[in-house]
């Protein structure tokens, strides 16, 4: 096998140009200019329209690398063909060139304010075309690492607004983005005449994860929990870590008796999962307390007002008892009897566990491994 002839190929590089005229005379002139400058390590795919919608077809279905066209076409012209493919929004840029024997500056500012890249004399085809050709394809490079940096420029925009609007621990939104959007879904509620409900939850005795097992502990349960709050949400709804161990939904044209079921699917939820992290397990209860903005007593005035209800029916379900939900017209009861102080205990399997797994280490020492 011959080795320099595989290592061209693979640094062959194909340049794709269309070349858009109805006169052959000129036709057959570029491509021998592009065939003579054609080398192993650069090789020209030419291809042929002779009309304006033939040409725009063409683009349609497969964008070249070059396009050379003349001024007037059959159906249209190269300044209008140049400006309607402008519109294309595509990540590959085609470089335009206006070749035309009406080489005057008037043509070849009319070209330039088209959109074309370069302008091209027909009449000096075999001197100036090899050049304009490098030329654009150096703009082509260019505006394709632009559009390259801008993408992921705005994908790291992107990224950045998503940190700066998240909670780290549980990934739903922070207070600062709750708020705002708080404000901002209040107004357009009174705007439009449409109900929305806040609900605010707080965990049951959560200090006690921390004490009797530990913080990472803690941390795992806070995550699932926030986990849990946004698979039950809709996606136009706003769920966000209030601070420590409380968290709020703001939960958008819903009424009261729909936030009571969402209170409830929370309440279950986090109440009858388990939470597992090493040697630790959990389980604990929730308080929500909720309230409802309703469009035809119009019975707030501020979005803060609605927040300082839903807080107070937060405390009468912990005044209640705890693990129960308050809100207009709601007063459920505990599911859990907090009166005895042994169901406080939330890490309930942790002093097992731990034993089990110190019975396992005694049982089973560590054996030299094996070399590989």
């Amino acid at each position: 096998m011959d080795i320099e002839s595989v290592d061209v190929s693979k640094q062959q590089e194909m340049i794709s140009i269309l070349i858009v005229d109805n006169q052959d005379e000129f036709i057959d002139t570029f491509k021998l200019v592009l065939e003579a400058n054609s080398t192993p390590e650069k090789v020209y795919n030419i291809s042929v329209c002779y009309s304006f919608n033939q040409a725009l077809d063409s683009f349609r279905n497969k964008t070249p690398d070059i396009i050379i066209s003349d001024i007037n076409l059959p159906g249209g012209s190269g300044l209008e063909l140049c400006k309607r493919i402008r519109l294309f929004n595509r990540r590959k840029y085609t470089s335009f060139i206006i070749a035309s024997t009406l080489d005057g500056p008037q043509e070849v500012v009319k070209s330039f304010n088209a959109g074309a890249d370069d302008f091209c004399s027909k009449k000096n085809a075999w001197v100036e075309l090899p050049a304009r050709i490098k030329s654009s394809l150096r703009i082509k490079e260019m505006h394709e690492s632009l559009l390259e940096s801008n993408l992921k420029l705005r994908k790291a925009n992107k990224k950045l607004k998503q940190l700066s609007d998240s909670d780290e621990l549980t990934g739903l939104s922070n207070m600062r983005y709750f708020k705002k959007r708080f404000k901002q879904e209040f107004s357009r509620s009174k705007r439009y005449q449409t109900p929305l409900s806040l609900l605010m939850l707080d965990l049951d005795y959560f200090k006690n994860v921390n004490d009797d097992g530990n913080h990472l502990m803690g941390s795992h349960v806070l995550a699932e929990i926030g986990e849990i709050i946004n698979k039950t949400l809709r996606n136009h709804d706003i769920g966000a870590r209030f601070g420590g161990d409380e968290y709020v939904a703001l939960l958008i044209q819903t009424t009261k008796e729909q936030a009571f079921i969402v209170a409830q699917r929370l309440h279950g939820l986090i109440e009858n999962t388990v939470y597992r992290l090493d040697n630790f397990e959990a389980r604990l209860t929730v308080s929500i307390g909720f309230a409802w903005f309703d469009p035809k007593n119009k019975n707030y005035e501020q979005a803060v007002d609605l927040m300082i209800d839903a807080d107070k029916n937060l405390y009468r379900s912990k005044a209640n008892g705890r693990a129960c939900i308050t809100g207009p017209g709601v007063k459920t009861e505990p599911t859990v009897d907090y009166s005895v102080v042994e169901n406080r205990k939330i890490i309930s399997l942790y002093q097992q566990n731990a034993e089990k797994v110190d019975e396992q280490k005694a049982a089973n020492p560590d054996k030299p491994k094996k070399a590989l």
